[in-house]
Parts: C-alpha cells; structure tokens; sequence
C-alpha cells in the first residue's frame, strides 16, 4: 500500500498527500470509501464509491484521481505539506483530516487518492456511540466556520432542527447532544 502511495506523490508535484481506498473491516467485500468531497449543501462528506462491492471494481476505479479529502486512517503527507498546511487541528475525533486536506487548495496544493493503494477499517456502521454524535456535530460546524463561514448560519439551523426533532420524539440523550454541539 505505502509504495502505491510514495508513487502518487512522485507522479504529482502538487500533491499535498496521498490517501488510500478503503474496506470495511466487517465486511471487507464492500468498500468505505475512495477519497471524498465536502458536500456543503447537505452539511457530509461524500465519499467515493462507498457501498460499492470491491469484487466488482473496474480498471478505470482504480486509477488515481484527485479528491477534496482522503481518510486519515491511510493518509500519507509530504514534508512541504506539513511545512505550508501545518498539523491537524486539535479536533479529538472526526473531521480533523478533512480540515486538513482542505487547507490544501488554498495553498495551491493538492489531495490524491490512489485505490490501488489498499487500507481496512472498522465502518461508519460499527461506529454508532452516542457520544460520537457530539463530535461529529460540533466538529462539521468548525469545518463550516473555517471553509465556508457564509453558510454556517444555514448548517448552525438544520442541527438546531435536528435537536428540536429528536426532542419531539423522546430521543433526550441523542437532543441534548445535539444542542450541547450547536452552543
């Protein structure tokens, strides 16, 4: 994986880092993703070919392309990288790799993945605690407030919402975490 990677960064000058496909641990057959891109109207990452059943992948998938963000969970950076974009941001947990590559543009900088290059991972499935919901929250509207300040008025209202629905519905605990995110 890490020679599929070393040879991202070397055919692409402006590459900021190189990043991995990569299969759910539980159910390797399927992937996670193949990089992602910030969908900033539904306030997600969408990632690439997440679903998808790798034993059907086709030659053009497997070419490497360019993305707005590749999971830190295989993610290589070049020491100019970390010299014009700096380390993460102290995030704690999600959201803090995608940060990253996105500071990457702004530095004339790039953000590869190479799905030749191949990395498991417990999926967003295995991941459902309570808590994380917090973070994800609370971590996508500092996204927002760094890369796209103009709609964080709109991102700040759907969790608003979200809480205000969880709450209708008796999901206190999911609400309140939501509302603890948002303030």
């Amino acid at each position: 994986s890490l020679n599929w990677l070393m040879d991202t960064i070397k055919n692409n000058p402006n590459a900021a880092a190189a990043g991995s496909m990569i299969l759910q641990l539980d159910k390797p057959e399927l992937i996670s993703e193949i990089g992602a891109f910030m969908d900033w109207g539904k306030a997600r990452v969408d990632m690439q070919n997440a679903g998808e059943n790798f034993t059907e992948i086709t030659d053009d998938l497997l070419q490497e392309r360019k993305v707005e963000y590749c999971a830190a969970a295989s993610l290589l950076k070049t020491r100019k990288s970390i010299t014009k974009l700096g380390y993460w941001d102290d995030l704690f947990i999600h959201f803090d790799d995608v940060d990253w590559c996105l500071r990457a543009p702004k530095q004339g900088m790039a953000i590869y993945c190479n799905p030749r290059s191949i990395v498991f991972h417990e999926s967003l499935q295995c991941k459902q605690a309570t808590w994380i919901k917090y973070y994800n929250i609370r971590n996508l509207l500092y996204l927002y407030k760094e890369h796209k300040l103009i709609a964080l008025p709109l991102v700040f209202a759907k969790f608003f919402a979200w809480s205000i629905y969880l709450t209708l519905h008796g999901y206190f605990k999911n609400a309140g975490l939501g509302f603890k995110a948002i303030w």
